[in-house]
């Protein structure tokens, strides 16, 4: 983007620059509600889409809480996209409803449903970016926020300039020169009487601390926009860091296996991080609090092999050993025996293939008393053959046993039973179809397989 366009809101400029923010030839969605700051980027902007090769879309979300001011406002932005020859996309949501239906506040409901809108729509027009108004002052009240619910660095960062494909082009333009801007241009907007209405921990900060903070120094924003650039700079080279720290995580469908000795060895900075980058990819949310992330890494430094944590939005984060499985998969229940037939029987998580099948041969459940031996070793319990091989204690009662009235024939994860009647008659290979549990951190899986048997004995 040229730098000489416009002497207009040149920080706005020198970020949207910056950043990439109004790619050549792209379409940009303009996130806006018809209030002062939103009004001055859709001017701003249009001005911009005159010198250079841009177009422009109106992204415009009715959050059906203020009444007919709420309609006014979605009329004057439809009407000045009109007059412009500017598309607008227009949808409703029901907050108060969704909040309910969620247990959110009514803030964060709406911008989750303002959010998926813009998303929706971008991809519907094929917008490459998002666009919001959000300016300096929006930025330090988020700090501020974040800093009196007791945030870490990451909150500190405040209202990053891009996420996604949203961009932010007015973060670092103060709304005193916005405010400027607005009334130079006489451009029209509509006010959210909401704003005024210090119920809302926004507006206390906006009308109540704010103004406290300028009279102690006058740079108050200037000083708070400095230091965000510089946090934004430090976290960012602390997330790079732990990211590498992931590349030793192996991820499937629900789950990831991560060793335990990467988080015990990291520094805590780093180990918290890549705790939540990889949880936000199990579950997709990132809203994990301070005790749920260092609960994890108590888990991880704890001498409990098969300890486990429960934790928002289906996370279950287990223990195994020397690996932590983070799972949003409901663990196995009881489950009834099945008779196994020559060929391939589908056992719940796992396949197993007979050879040399017989009545009375079935898959079933571990129980009290079982006890095998494998060749060329003394006879032992499972119990205590599953702990010597560290077979992980949640998978202990969903392994399918092959056995029959005179007890275990074949147990995956250990072998064959030496002492059967039937040992070296029937053959079982046992697979696991979920390759996300850490079966990789038990014994290896014991292939009884026809040429597996060939070679072990002629070995």
């Amino acid at each position: 983007m040229r730098n000489d366009l416009s002497p207009d809101l040149p920080r706005a400029l020198a970020l949207s620059a910056a950043y990439e923010m109004f790619p050549s030839g792209g379409t940009i969605l303009l996130a806006v509600s018809g209030g002062r700051d939103s009004m001055a980027l859709l001017h701003w902007s249009a001005s911009l889409s005159a010198v250079l090769p841009i177009h422009l879309a109106v992204g415009h979300f009715h959050h059906g809480m203020r009444g007919e001011s709420a309609d006014r406002d979605a009329r004057r932005v439809e009407s000045w996209c009109r007059d412009h020859q500017i598309p607008f996309y227009m949808d409703r949501g029901a907050v108060y409803q969704e909040a309910a239906r969620r247990g959110l506040g009514v803030e964060e409901a709406g911008r989750l449903l303002r959010y998926a809108f813009l998303e929706r729509t971008a991809q519907a027009i094929g917008a490459l970016r998002i666009a919001t108004a959000h300016n300096a002052d929006d930025n330090a009240e988020t700090l501020l926020l974040n800093l009196v619910r007791g945030s870490g660095l990451q909150g500190l960062t405040g209202i990053p300039p891009v996420r996604g494909r949203v961009v932010r082009p007015f973060l670092t333009t103060s709304r005193r020169e916005i405010d400027s801007y607005v009334a130079r241009y006489a451009i029209p907007y509509g006010e959210d009487e909401t704003n005024g209405d210090d119920t809302y921990a926004r507006n206390r900060i906006r009308h109540q601390v704010t103004p406290v903070l300028f009279s102690l120094n006058p740079r108050y924003l200037e000083n708070v926009s400095s230091a965000i650039h510089h946090l934004r700079e430090d976290n960012s080279c602390l997330q790079q860091m732990a990211e590498a720290l992931l590349s030793q995580a192996e991820f499937g469908p629900g789950s990831a296996v991560l060793p335990v000795s990467c988080l015990r060895s990291a520094p805590t900075p780093i180990s918290v991080r890549a705790v939540r980058s990889l949880m936000d990819r199990v579950t997709g949310s990132s809203q994990y609090g301070e005790r749920h992330l260092r609960g994890v890494l108590d888990l991880a430094r704890s001498k409990d092999p098969s300890a486990r944590l429960s934790l928002p939005h289906g996370l279950t984060v287990r223990r195994v050993y020397e690996t932590l499985l983070f799972t949003t998969q409901e663990e196995e229940g009881p489950w009834t025996p099945v008779p196994l037939s020559e060929g391939e029987n589908q056992v719940g998580n796992w396949t197993l293939t007979v050879t040399g099948a017989f009545p009375g041969l079935l898959a079933r459940p571990r129980q009290i008393g079982d006890r095998i031996r494998l060749p060329g070793q003394a006879e032992k319990s499972l119990k205590k053959l599953m702990i010597e091989k560290k077979i992980p204690r949640h998978l202990r009662d969903g392994l399918p046993i092959a056995a029959d009235a005179f007890g275990p024939v074949a147990v995956p994860l250990l072998g064959e039973n030496s002492d059967h009647p039937r040992f070296g008659r029937v053959r079982i290979a046992f697979h696991p179809r979920s390759p996300a549990e850490p079966y990789h951190t038990a014994a290896p899986i014991q292939d009884l397989s026809p040429d597996s048997k060939m070679k072990r004995r002629n070995d």
